[in-house]
C-alpha cells in the first residue's frame, strides 16, 4: 500500500447539491454530487454524509489515495470512477460505511483497502481491475465486514484478499484473470464465502494458516494450480463447492508448519482437473463426506504419505487417470464409497 502526501492545490466542498470539475484535494463534509470529472484527491471528513460521483471519474498522478474514509462513519460513497492513483479506495479505522457502484482501476498498487480495525462496512458491486497489487484487500483487523457482487479483473497480486481478520463475509464475488490468487485468506478466522467465482488465477481459492471459516457454493475454473487449497489451516467447512479444469489438484489439503486437521469436506466436486481430484498429504482426522471425483489426470481421491486418521465415506469416483481413490497414509477409514478402482483401500 502507498499513502503519499505530496498536494498541491485545496478545494474545499461546502454544503450544496453538486461540485463541478476541480482539481487539487477536494475535502467533502456534506452530501455531495460530482456533475463533472476531478483530478486529485477525495478526503471525506463528515459522518452520515453521502458522496455520489455520478459515473465521473477521479484521477490521480500515481500519488496519494483516490477517495479516504480515515474515522468515518455512516458515509455512502457511490458511482465513482478511479484511477491513477498509489490506492484506489482506503478506508481506515472506520465502521458503518457503504461504498457501491464504484470501479477503481490501473492505480499503481490496490483498488480497494479496508484496514486499521475497520467493521461492518459493506462494498457492493464494486469492480477493481488493471491495479498493479491487489483488486480487494481487507488487512490488520479489518472484520465483520462485507463484500457482495464485486468484480476482480487483470490485477497484478490478488483478486480478493482477506489478512488477520475475522468474521468477513464474501458473497457473490467473481475473480478472473489476477495474477496470484483469485481468494486468498491468511490468518483469518470465522470467514464465509459464498457464491464466489474464481478463474485462470495460479489458485483459486486458497486458505494460509486460517481456520474455523465456511465456503460454500463457490466454484474455481480453469486455474493454473489448485482450485482449493488449505495450507496449514483447520476446522474449516467446504459444502457443496465445484473444482472443474484446473492444471493441478481440484482440491487440495495440506499441513506444513501448522497442521491442518478436522476440515469438514461435503458435496464438493472435482471435475477433469490436471492432477487429483482431492489430494491430502500431511492431514489428519478431516472428514470427507458425499463428494465427487471423476475424470481427474490422477487420482479421484488421494490420502498422502503422513495423512492420518481421516475419515472417507459416501464419495464417488470413477474415470480417473490413475486410480479412483488411493491411500497409502495410516489409519484413515473407508466405508460406502462407490469407486471404479482402487489402490490400497
Amino acid at each position: 500500500m502507498l499513502l503519499a502526501v505530496a498536494l498541491v492545490t485545496t478545494v474545499f466542498v461546502l454544503p450544496a447539491v453538486s461540485a463541478s470539475a476541480t482539481s487539487g484535494t477536494m475535502y467533502i463534509d456534506a452530501d455531495t454530487t460530482l456533475t463533472e470529472d476531478h483530478h486529485g484527491p477525495i478526503v471525506i471528513t463528515a459522518n452520515d454524509i453521502n458522496l455520489d460521483c455520478g459515473g465521473n471519474t477521479v484521477a490521480g498522478d500515481n500519488t496519494d489515495t483516490g477517495i479516504t474514509l480515515e474515522g468515518r462513519s455512516g458515509v455512502t460513497v457511490e458511482n465513482c470512477h478511479v484511477e491513477g492513483f498509489a490506492d484506489g479506495f482506503l478506508v481506515a479505522d472506520s465502521e458503518h460505511n457503504r461504498l457501491v457502484s464504484n470501479t477503481s482501476a490501473g492505480n499503481f498498487a490496490s483498488g480497494f483497502i479496508l484496514l486499521n480495525g475497520s467493521t461492518h462496512n459493506v462494498l457492493k458491486g464494486n469492480v477493481a481491475e488493471r491495479n498493479r497489487s491487489v483488486g480487494f484487500s481487507l488487512v490488520d483487523g479489518a472484520s465483520h465486514n462485507t463484500i457482495a457482487d464485486c468484480t476482480a479483473t487483470v490485477n497484478g497480486s490478488t483478486g480478493f484478499a482477506v489478512v488477520d481478520s475475522t468474521g468477513n463475509r464474501l458473497r457473490g464475488n467473481a475473480a478472473s484473470g489476477n495474477t496470484g490468487v483469485g481468494f486468498l485468506l491468511r490468518g483469518v478466522e470465522e470467514a464465509l464465502l459464498t457464491d464466489n467465482v474464481a478463474s485462470q488465477h495460479f489458485v483459486g481459492f486458497r486458505l494460509d494458516s486460517s481456520d474455523r471459516n465456511i465456503l460454500r457454493n463457490n466454484g474455481a475454473f480453469e486455474n493454473d494450480f489448485q482450485g482449493f487449497d488449505l495450507r496449514g489451516s483447520s476446522d474449516n467447512v467446504l459444502r457443496r463447492n465445484s473444482a472443474t479444469r484446473n492444471g493441478d489438484a481440484g482440491f487440495s489439503l495440506v499441513s506444513s508448519s501448522d497442521p491442518s486437521d478436522r476440515n469438514v469436506f461435503f458435496r464438493n466436486e472435482a471435475h477433469d482437473n490436471g492432477w487429483n481430484g482431492f489430494s491430502i498429504f500431511g492431514a489428519s482426522e478431516n472428514d470427507f463426506r458425499r463428494n465427487s471425483a471423476n475424470g481427474n489426470s490422477g487420482a479421484g481421491f488421494n490420502a498422502w504419505l503422513f495423512s492420518a486418521d481421516n475419515e472417507f465415506s459416501h464419495n464417488d469416483g470413477c474415470d480417473n487417470g490413475t486410480v479412483d481413490a488411493e491411500d497409502t497414509g495410516t489409519g484413515n477409514v473407508w466405508t460406502r464409497n462407490e469407486f471404479c478402482t482402487t489402490l490400497n483401500i
